[in-house]
């Protein structure tokens, strides 16, 4: 996995979706330990890199990728307080709840908490389903656009 520009002209539409400014990464158990990990950032504001590297330990890299970690840590002006870990929610009746997905995306203007994070650029926010199915979604709050390649991504 790397991250890489390229040309508008160059990506293959049919293959590729656009989620400007948000990602979510694989599905995993949200079980109470990684539930208590991600409260303890939330409620004591610890050092949210060591919590996001402490998440890739437990539940993957597929679901809490390096490469993510890796540009967080790379900008962070604002240091700690330029990540927010926000406490994980139950998806929204809108989304599938099965594949823990949704078409407008999930952290909208609210989600993100400003009057908590007022310097926070990368949010990280857990959204789950009944049966403690949980994906991590991504925001970067900037001008940047993620593109998922969905020929890999349904081959899985």
């Amino acid at each position: 996995n790397r991250v890489r520009p390229v040309s508008p002209s160059s990506i293959d539409r049919a293959t590729v979706t656009f989620d400007s400014g948000e990602m979510g990464f694989d599905m995993f158990d949200l079980d109470p330990s990684v539930a208590k990990l991600i409260d303890d950032a939330y409620e004591e504001r610890k050092d949210n890199l060591s919590v996001l590297k402490k998440l890739k330990q437990v539940i993957g890299n597929k679901a809490m990728p390096q490469y993510v970690i890796d540009y967080v840590q790379s900008f962070m002006p604002g240091g700690n307080q330029s990540v927010a870990i926000h406490k994980p929610l139950l998806a929204y009746a809108s989304a599938d709840q099965e594949k823990i997905e949704r078409a407008k995306g999930f952290i909208g203007t609210p989600q993100l908490e400003k009057g908590k994070f007022p310097n926070a650029m990368h949010h990280f926010k857990v959204f789950h389903n009944k049966q403690s199915k949980a994906r991590i979604f991504y925001r970067y709050i900037g001008n940047i656009t993620f593109l998922k390649n969905l020929r890999r991504s349904n081959e899985s």
